[in-house]
């Protein structure tokens, strides 16, 4: 798994070299849940703003891979894709510091060891998450997000603007 999060890492570094147009986001994260832990690739654009840009809706889609343990372990080659809308809000505390809240649907397939074959398994469903993020150094930011839905749990991604 190590492996899937060094390319993860290094995709979003180039990515992040690159200046592809404005008001885009590319975001890695790390999600541990009670069932596995995951490793994602997500992009987003914006789609409307209000309030000069104080409330940010966004379309979201992401690819997310990873293990379980527990009543899922023997599930292999995990992988997951997300579309979703997101609203990232700084009414308050101003564009360094924001709160996060999306509602996804959820695209998952992985293959389960059944005696000496593997089977190909789908589980699809709705993922809502609520979070903070905070602006380190431009382009970078960080979040924080707890997820609901078919694989819950807590989400830490580092996201590049662009």
């Amino acid at each position: 798994m190590k492996k899937h999060f060094i390319i993860v890492f290094l995709f979003s570094i180039l990515c992040s070299s690159f200046s592809l147009a404005q008001n885009y986001s590319l975001n890695t994260s790390y999600q541990l849940g009670r069932d596995g832990e995951y490793y994602g690739v997500s992009a987003s654009r914006w789609i409307k703003t209000w309030n000069n840009e104080k409330v940010i809706l966004r379309g979201t889609a992401g690819f997310v891979v990873g293990t379980h343990w527990g009543e899922k372990s023997d599930v292999n080659e995990f992988r997951r894709v997300e579309l979703g809308i997101e609203s990232r809000n700084t009414m308050v505390t101003g564009k360094d510091f924001f709160n996060i809240i999306n509602v996804s649907y959820l695209l998952t397939s992985y293959n389960r060891q059944e005696d000496n074959s593997l089977v190909g398994m789908k589980e699809n469903g709705w993922m809502f998450s609520f979070g903070f993020g905070t602006r380190l150094i431009s382009p970078a930011l960080v979040t924080a997000r707890y997820v609901w839905g078919p694989q819950r749990g807590i989400r830490l991604g580092i996201e590049f603007d662009f």
